[in-house]
């Protein structure tokens, strides 16, 4: 390549490459101009670990993504406010990674009451959210397949989750159809791009100085 088409193309290779930057720099922080809720559900195919034994499904129906399968079992527990023996759901859920949560959604399945827990090491844990059917409103009836949403919006990071369901009727199962794990994004500072020795305001416009043919 000759220096007269070597000066023609430098020019244009300089465009395309702002340009590229350009386009890299806005959407990468698109999703994050603003706080808010992930788009990927962080417990979507995570390890489930099963506290109480399967009466029906699988644990694994938990995190696979769809409300079409579920997980219930049938240990006994303790005598229920009403009287009867409680039966008993639960179950942990490993991440993988410490995130700073958003939300969770969860569609119970035949549970009466329910608690969720949080952790960084799956040792100790820290309540996060406790409900009871009964005595509560503004969740779905046991058997409505509809999630119960639970926010976070940041307050915490966690790596591991636990899932305590009781039905107060020992003669019926208790059991999730699925649980979610959303994260929470918070704002982020523009970045700035840079090219050689200058740098641009991400909202700046570009110019070009008229480069010389020889």
């Amino acid at each position: 390549m000759n220096r007269s088409t070597m000066n023609r193309w430098i020019p244009i290779a300089m465009v395309v490459s702002l340009l590229v930057l350009l386009v890299t720099n806005l959407a990468g922080d698109a999703y994050a101009a603003s706080p808010g809720y992930g788009m990927v559900n962080l417990a979507n195919g995570k390890p489930i670990t099963p506290l109480t034994h399967t009466a029906a499904g699988t644990p694994a129906g938990v995190t696979d993504g769809t409300i079409e399968n579920y997980w219930m079992s049938f240990d006994r527990g303790a005598v229920g406010p009403y009287g009867f023996y409680q039966t008993l759901n639960q179950f942990t859920i490993d991440l993988g990674q410490s995130y700073s949560i958003g939300k969770i959604n969860v569609w119970i399945l035949n549970a009466m009451a329910f608690k969720i827990s949080s952790s960084e090491d799956g040792s100790t844990w820290t309540e996060r959210h406790s409900y009871d059917w009964i005595t509560s409103s503004g969740f779905p009836a046991p058997q409505t397949p509809a999630p119960a949403t639970i926010p976070a919006d940041g307050a915490y990071t966690a790596r591991y989750f636990k899932y305590e369901g009781t039905n107060d009727n020992w003669n019926e199962y208790a059991g999730v159809f699925e649980f979610q794990v959303y994260e929470w994004l918070a704002a982020r500072r523009p970045r700035q791009i840079s090219a050689g020795s200058r740098t641009w305001p991400r909202a700046s416009r570009f110019s070009m100085a008229p480069v010389s043919h020889r």
